[in-house]
């Protein structure tokens, strides 16, 4: 219906955020029954998921790319459980490791690109020995 607010929204912003809060207080919408996949964007889910996980079981892990886990992964490891690590491309894999390094033993280093080295190297040094030194592209 045009106009009507979903419940999560307050005053016209989509405040995923407030959904534990909707459900204390809303006697009309039950969490059960809640259309999580209507109503929360696949954007949305690392966002709500690094703030309030609890609502995991609610998410269809298979909908997250590979930069949704890296972002949900550098606030809340605890997930690590139910991550594809080899979908990783080497964007994800430096966003990562810049953030929480102790994943680097699941890193398939090899899909890492210059640019993704820099970013790595500059938050994470003690990377640098996992670098191949000898594929590094020099520009003028």
């Amino acid at each position: 219906m045009m106009g009507e607010k979903k419940p999560h929204e307050k005053n016209g912003d989509n405040d995923i955020l407030e959904l534990e809060t909707v459900f204390e207080k809303d006697d009309d919408i039950n969490e059960d029954d809640y259309e999580w996949s209507d109503e929360i964007g696949p954007s949305d889910w690392d966002t709500l998921l690094s703030n309030q996980p609890q609502f995991a079981d609610k998410r269809n892990w298979n909908e997250f790319t590979d930069k949704d886990w890296s972002e949900l992964l550098s606030l809340q490891p605890q997930f690590a459980d139910k991550c594809p690590w080899k979908r990783f491309d080497g964007n994800a894999w430096s966003l990562l490791l810049s953030e929480q390094p102790w994943f680097a033993d699941k890193c398939d280093w090899k899909k890492l690109d210059d640019n993704d080295w820099s970013w790595l190297l500059l938050k994470q040094p003690q990377f640098a020995d996992k670098r191949n030194w000898e594929k590094l592209v020099v520009r003028s």
